[in-house]
């Protein structure tokens, strides 16, 4: 994934209009008019086990206060279940077992960062070694 920083203009994530439509429509969450700052981690539940699992792992130990999670799918692995309960006691989370972020076609495949600040939306893939220098952004 890319991230899309700018200077004086504006730019988008390409995939941030159905991002505003599936948290809005599935979520009740509008971001379209949002005049703070939100960190979103969206955990695809159904993607690379050990990516999901570190990333989960990673957020376990290393709070960040500013965050929220989206878990998104199911698993049947037990350690991901009771890491996601795990993450339920320290974030807060939402929850989409039927995956519906995959129908709104945002792209997002992976442990993924959303960022929501005023109309800017970046999107960052997160890998245990990434993850420390992305969120002191």
């Amino acid at each position: 994934m890319l991230v899309f920083m700018s200077c004086d203009v504006e730019q988008h994530y390409k995939y941030a209009e159905p991002l505003y439509d599936y948290f809005s429509e599935v979520h009740n969450q509008d971001f379209r008019d949002f005049k703070g700052e939100q960190k979103i981690v969206i955990l695809t539940l159904s993607g690379c086990s050990p990516c999901v699992k570190d990333v989960m792992n990673s957020l376990i130990n290393t709070y960040t206060d500013d965050t929220m999670l989206l878990a998104a799918g199911t698993s049947t692995e037990l350690v991901v279940s009771n890491m996601l309960s795990q993450l339920q006691q320290i974030y807060p989370m939402m929850l989409d077992p039927e995956n519906l972020l995959i129908k709104y076609r945002a792209n997002i495949s992976g442990p993924t960062l959303v960022y929501f600040s005023k109309s800017l939306v970046e999107a960052t893939e997160l890998k245990v070694n990434n993850m420390s220098m992305i969120f002191e952004k």
